[in-house]
């Protein structure tokens, strides 16, 4: 019992300063200890995204560089949409616009999000819908599941990384990540 006591005394002021930030609440659990809820919103996954863009990779007849993403929403299917422009840079430089949706997969022990087997939906060059053959829309979703593979598209705070992921679930077009003891 004085244990618990200790980790709720010590918890309490990190829960003030949780409670303060935009994106986390606080909520009771069976055990008297509280829960961190984290709600992370389409506009936290693009600020994460942001810092981690540019990504580039070389291809055999030039460079594909995917930048300035936007996640555009998050589906009670737990499906994720997000636009990034897209330039290929090879003897000409193309710029364009590729939006892409996938499954969301949280890794519990890199306490990280993945986008998982992400698909273009649509692609825009010259600002122009552009429907590429089949080979070529093979070549790019192949590409784009590499990106997203090894980059996650959200992960924790170094604060949060110590608690235990409870609960993730998709309500009201966010994440919410329940974390406790």
């Amino acid at each position: 019992m004085l244990k618990k006591m200790k980790k709720f005394i010590f918890i309490i002021p990190l829960m003030f300063a949780v409670y303060l930030s935009s994106c986390v609440g606080v909520q009771q659990s069976e055990t008297g200890l509280p829960n961190i809820v984290i709600e992370l919103s389409p506009d936290k996954f693009t600020q994460f995204l942001k810092d981690r863009f540019p990504i580039e990779k070389d291809v055999k007849i030039g460079k594909l560089v995917l930048k300035n993403p936007n996640v555009l929403k998050i589906d009670k299917n737990n499906k994720l949409e997000l636009g990034t422009d897209v330039v290929f840079d090879s003897l000409i430089d193309v710029d364009g616009r590729v939006d892409i949706a996938g499954n969301i997969y949280f890794d519990r022990d890199k306490k990280a999000f993945y986008l998982q087997n992400p698909e273009i939906k649509k692609l825009k060059f010259f600002n122009q819908d552009f429907t590429p053959p089949p080979i070529v829309d093979t070549a790019l979703n192949s590409l784009i599941n590499m990106f997203f593979k090894q980059t996650p598209i959200y992960q924790f705070d170094k604060i949060y990384q110590k608690y235990l992921v409870k609960d993730v679930k998709v309500e009201d077009g966010k994440i919410k990540v329940i974390l406790g003891f």
